[in-house]
């Protein structure tokens, strides 16, 4: 199964794919669940179906009430962007001051060493 196909299609195409090879009931769900999306096959798995018409049931709710996860996935690409600008400034205000740090530093020594020689 691939994203934007319907569990109805997928489920009736892999029924008529195991009357084809005579395949059991507990093979054709073994089937069908292991073909699902993800977030639908999590869904089926949590509601244990026994048969394939509770299978195909749990996959029509999941279908229709969770989210796709390229939808999860762009609001957590989002997010992350974020995370990543705020780092990024973080990071510059760090080497600005670790450099006037520095430049202070180097300061503060050229001057005592220039009292040093001129006492």
């Amino acid at each position: 199964m691939q994203a934007g196909d319907a569990v109805d299609h997928y489920i009736a195409k892999m029924q008529h794919l195991a009357k084809t090879i005579k395949a059991d009931e507990k093979m054709v769900r073994f089937a069908i669940l292991n073909g699902l999306l993800p977030h639908i096959s999590n869904y089926v798995t949590q509601q244990q179906p026994k048969t394939v018409p509770e299978l195909l049931q749990a996959a029509r709710i999941a279908e229709l009430t969770t989210p796709i996860s390229s939808q999860t996935d762009s609001g957590v690409s989002l997010q992350l962007a974020g995370v990543q600008d705020q780092l990024k400034k973080l990071s510059e205000k760090w080497d600005a001051q670790t450099q006037v740090q520095a430049q202070a530093q180097a300061q503060a020594a050229a001057i005592q060493t220039i009292s040093e020689t001129t006492l």
